[in-house]
C-alpha cells in the first residue's frame, strides 16, 4: 500500500528539482544567461500557464526586452518545461498571426511555483480552470505521442475569444 507523502518533503523535493534545473542544468547549457531573471520567468510561466503567450507583457514585468523573453521561452520549450500551442486555423497563414498559448507541461511543478499545497488550495485557485485545461493538453497529447501517432497540436478558440 502507497502511504501518502508529507506534504513538507514534496515542497522540499520540488524546491531541490527547481534549484537543480535552473542552478545547474540551465546554468550548463547557457552559460551566460541571468539565472536569476530566468527563475523569475519561469515562475511567470506558471502563473500564465494555460493563457495566451503575451510576450511584450512579459518583458515589462521582468525590465527585459521582447527578444529576451522569446528567448527564454525558446529554452524552456527546448527543456522540456513549457509547451507552445498554435492557434487552430484552416488556412496556415492565419494560423502564423493568431497569438498562440502554451502551459509549463509538469503540474506538479506549477502547483509548487503557485504555492498550491493541497486539493483545497487548487480548488479556490483563480485558474483552477486554466490549470486543469493544460494539465489535460498535456496528458492527450502524452497519450498520442505514446501511441507514436504523429501530428501537430493546436487550440482552438472562437473569435470571441470562448
Amino acid at each position: 500500500m502507497l502511504r501518502r507523502l508529507e506534504p513538507n518533503f514534496v515542497r522540499l523535493w520540488m524546491e531541490s528539482y527547481f534549484q537543480t534545473y535552473i542552478k545547474r542544468d540551465i546554468r550548463d547549457l547557457f552559460p551566460g544567461l541571468n539565472t536569476e531573471a530566468f527563475q523569475t520567468f519561469i515562475q511567470i510561466l506558471a502563473s500564465c500557464s494555460g493563457d495566451m503567450i503575451n510576450a511584450s507583457e512579459w518583458a515589462r514585468s521582468l525590465s527585459v526586452s521582447q527578444p529576451t523573453v522569446r528567448n527564454y521561452l525558446r529554452i524552456a520549450e527546448g527543456t522540456f518545461l513549457w509547451r507552445t500551442l498554435p492557434s487552430y486555423s484552416r488556412d496556415a497563414e492565419k494560423r502564423v498571426v493568431k497569438t498562440p498559448k502554451g502551459h509549463l507541461r509538469d503540474a506538479g511543478l506549477v502547483h509548487f511555483l503557485l504555492r498550491l499545497r493541497d486539493r483545497e488550495d487548487l480548488r479556490h485557485h483563480p485558474r483552477a480552470g486554466r490549470l486543469w485545461e493544460a494539465f489535460l493538453a498535456e496528458e492527450i497529447i502524452k497519450e498520442f505521442k505514446n501511441h507514436l501517432l504523429s501530428g501537430d497540436f493546436f487550440h482552438f478558440r472562437t473569435p470571441h475569444g470562448a
